[in-house]
């Protein structure tokens, strides 16, 4: 028997080589992305606690996707979804997902300006794959001749 207090970690007897074999089904917790989401903003804490305590939410599930939106789309922008789901008492991931293009769609959000240094078109790299050869496309040409017959 393991220790008091060892969870999820492989053990054998003593004087006994380790299991050869890793349990295919271990937990996946996601006290990390939860903690991380709660301490974003009073809002995310509270509408995570709203959809949590519903019947029937996968808790772990929906964590991940609110987590995995939360680094696709900038803070304010993310905090302003949480906001109107919260305000609607809206629980589906998928749902929150769309509010968050229509919000992108709606708030004229622009991509910043990135300027590039011109020096790359002298780099030898950059010349050596200007001068390659143009590709024989003259094979496609005769595909489409024996096709019209």
């Amino acid at each position: 028997m393991p220790p008091d207090g060892v969870k999820n970690e492989t053990f054998s007897p003593e004087g006994q080589p380790k299991p050869q074999y890793q349990p295919k089904h271990r937990k996946k917790p996601t006290q990390r992305e939860e903690k991380k989401l709660k301490s974003l903003s009073e809002e995310v804490e509270a509408c995570l606690g709203f959809v949590l305590n519903q019947k029937g939410t996968q808790k772990h599930r929906f964590i991940r996707s609110l987590f995995g939106l939360y680094q696709k789309v900038a803070l304010p922008l993310f905090i302003k979804t949480i906001n109107r789901a919260l305000k609607y008492h809206i629980t589906d991931i998928q749902t929150i997902e769309r509010i968050a293009i229509l919000q992108l769609k709606e708030g004229n959000y622009e991509l910043p300006f990135v300027e590039t240094n011109e020096e790359f078109k002298k780099m030898e790299s950059y010349l050596e794959c200007c001068s390659t050869d143009e590709a024989d496309l003259s094979i496609y040409d005769k595909m489409t001749e024996d096709e019209d017959g």
